[in-house]
């Protein structure tokens, strides 16, 4: 088995042009690590196989069609809880702590993760995030 490995180093714009170089290597599968080089992979080729290592909610980016069934060439992990863990994450944090009205939550701000299941979830709990 030969593995080749590409890395846009922090210039996430190179990430489509790195997915073509592999496939014109006619890589049997691409392996793609994060949100950004999944959606890259995904603009490349509709027909080699992509496998998630680790993506923000792929359902929410469109990125498969579910979780239980992917469809199409991409498949793998996700590395994001998804929309129906992040309210009960609350909701379990809120019959914890019954008092609790205020959260701090920090995110990156260059990712993809969508804060809204989050949002819509702490507000229907009556908890603010800061």
């Amino acid at each position: 088995m030969a593995v080749e490995r590409r890395s846009a180093e922090g210039r996430p714009e190179q990430l489509e042009a790195l997915a073509a170089e592999l496939l014109a290597l006619n890589v049997d599968v691409i392996i793609a690590a994060g949100t950004s080089a999944v959606i890259a992979a995904k603009r490349s080729t509709t027909s080699t196989p992509i496998v998630i290592a680790g993506a923000s909610d792929p359902v929410a980016f469109g990125l498969v069609a579910s979780l239980a069934h992917p469809g199409g060439n991409i498949t793998g992990l996700s590395d994001s809880p998804g929309r129906e863990i992040e309210a009960k994450r609350l909701q379990l944090l809120k019959a914890v702590v019954p008092t609790i009205d205020r959260i701090g939550v920090v995110l990156d701000s260059t990712g993809r993760r969508d804060p809204r299941p989050m949002q819509q979830a702490a507000k229907l709990l009556g908890i603010g995030l800061l």
